[in-house]
């Protein structure tokens, strides 16, 4: 291409089409500004999130540790209440034994007391039969029924 043939026509049609070009780069540069503001704005939303999530991170790590220990004493707890279950079971055991025991002499002495006698009175035969049902339910059994039954076979006295 000769130069000197290059006219002030061409040189405006080039001119004009590098300003184009500049107008173009530039509406292209705003265009992007609004896009990098977005991004530059989802950065600092995402670091402001990452902050929040360390300082909630440290908050669990903290009550983890305070369920950890609330978990320990429950624990601890529970052992202790079964020792003292067991405890209180062989302890209710020694009381139910011991009860039978009195209830048991108490039957013997008065079953004997009213078969040498020969006879009871009404009263007297609710008390046997009420002692008896308690030392029943404790546990009782053996000879004491047989004093029992030949108790309520014993003729009724109206005199005590």
């Amino acid at each position: 291409m000769d130069f000197k043939q290059i006219t002030i026509g061409d040189i405006l049609i080039l001119l004009g089409v590098i300003a184009a070009f500049y107008s173009f780069y530039k509406m292209i540069k705003e265009l992007r500004k609004p896009r990098e503001e977005k991004e530059k704005k989802i950065e600092n939303d995402l670091k402001e999130h990452k902050e929040i999530l360390t300082k909630h991170e440290v908050v669990l790590e903290e009550h983890t540790v305070k369920l950890n220990k609330i978990d320990d004493s429950l624990n601890t707890i529970s052992e202790d209440i079964k020792e003292s279950s067991e405890y209180t079971k062989e302890s209710d055991d020694l009381i139910k034994t011991a009860l039978c025991a009195m209830q048991r002499q108490s039957l013997l002495n008065a079953c004997e007391k009213y078969i040498k006698n020969g006879f009871a009175t009404l009263e007297q035969k609710e008390t046997v039969s009420s002692q008896y049902e308690s030392y029943h339910n404790l546990g009782g059994n053996s000879f004491i029924t047989k004093l029992y039954n030949q108790v309520m076979e014993l003729p009724i006295s109206k005199d005590e």
